[in-house]
């Protein structure tokens, strides 16, 4: 996020799970005017088409959504695909997702160091995990599918 605001180029947030912290972000390096960001509670219909559009012009969009059907996945990819912009899609659970080009597991290992493990990926991948260390050590005791 901080190298493409810091380049003048747009982040879509749609729907984030909580408020966005403003003073975290800037002190991360964000420029938070190339933030845009679709309050939670939007129709599901209305988020999606809302990260259609800004896939053709937001170089980054993060999105929290649950549920939305493979028809909905596979739009946004082309969508992605298109633009050549990069559509992330946090999911909570297994969605089944025959679409996602990466699917992405965050837990925590047993020395309690986050771990990223590699749930779906296309093309050839030498590693099945990634252990997180420095600032993802705070994530102890949360655990998420992305």
């Amino acid at each position: 996020m901080r190298s493409l605001t810091q380049r003048k180029q747009w982040v879509f947030c749609a729907c984030p799970p909580l408020p966005l912290h403003a003073p975290a972000l800037v002190q991360a390096g964000v420029d938070i005017a190339r933030l845009l960001i679709m309050a939670p509670g939007a129709l599901p219909r209305n988020m999606l088409w809302s990260m259609e559009k800004a896939l053709g012009s937001c170089r980054l969009v993060l999105a929290w959504q649950n549920g939305l059907s493979q028809k909905a996945l596979r739009r946004l990819q082309l969508a992605a695909n298109a633009g050549n912009n990069l559509a992330v899609l946090f999911q909570r659970g297994n969605s089944g997702c025959p679409y996602c080009v990466l699917r992405l597991q965050l837990t925590l290992a047993e020395d309690q160091a986050p771990q990223v493990n590699i749930l779906q990926a296309r093309g050839q991948i030498h590693r099945h995990s990634v252990r997180l260390t420095g600032i993802l050590g705070n994530l102890r005791g949360r655990t998420s599918d992305a």
